[in-house]
């Protein structure tokens, strides 16, 4: 069941979130997607039959192929999407060709995110891998954590060929998919206390509006 296009394009304009969280999520044919977004990442997209992942464009060339091809295959509509973009930089001791480099890969994805989908959002690697009760341990080796990762996406995606380049994607799009059916029920939730509060509020209001009659001294003859 397909939403009005015009009725989505409104509520991203006016980006009230509330609403377009309620529009999403009502939606049956919605796509949560995740990206890491490093040259040997990947995007993941989790649509309600299935799963689907794509390895990073490196260059510019093969962005422009990538989009042209998804936009003419894509099986819904641009604001059918929501994305959260893994928000990572450079450290200060990557050398300058490294940095760059990655500077480079960032500014592709972001692009190729910001083109196919209507809501990107970019979260730190320590928010979404919180969802997950996930840390690295101090002596714990970044290849050790890596291969955690992998074995987590693993025990949620088992029909798919899970490997270190795509595990990441496919954590942050499960992260994305309970995260907004997180954020719809709280605002629910919220949306019923707020009509409470608001129906004390009015109350009050009434009840302050009416002065009490003052009392007449009676003068002592």
């Amino acid at each position: 069941m397909r939403r009005n296009t015009k009725q989505i394009k409104a509520i991203l304009k006016s980006r009230n979130t509330h609403k377009y969280l309620d529009l999403m999520l009502q939606n049956e044919e919605i796509a949560f997607v995740g990206i890491d977004p490093g040259k040997s990442g990947a995007m993941a997209i989790i649509y309600h039959d299935e799963v689907v992942v794509y390895p990073n464009p490196t260059t510019a060339v093969e962005a422009y192929a990538f989009i042209k091809d998804f936009q003419e295959n894509s099986r819904l509509e641009r604001g059918q999407y929501i994305c959260i973009m893994e928000n990572v930089h450079s450290m200060p001791r990557d050398g300058s060709k490294q940095a760059f480099s990655f500077g480079e890969n960032k500014g592709i994805m972001s692009l190729i995110a910001y083109t196919l989908f209507a809501r990107v959002i970019f979260e730190t690697p320590a928010t979404w891998m919180k969802h997950f009760k996930l840390k690295k341990g101090k002596t714990e080796s970044t290849t050790k954590y890596k291969n955690r990762l992998k074995s987590l996406a693993i025990s949620f995606f088992t029909n798919l060929k899970v490997t270190l380049k795509t595990s990441d994607a496919l954590l942050i799009a499960l992260y994305t998919k309970e995260k907004m059916h997180y954020a719809k029920h709280h605002q629910s939730i919220n949306t019923d206390e707020r009509t409470k509060a608001r129906k004390v509020d009015r109350a009050r209001s009434s009840t302050a509006g009416k002065r009490k009659p003052r009392l007449r001294r009676s003068r002592s003859a």
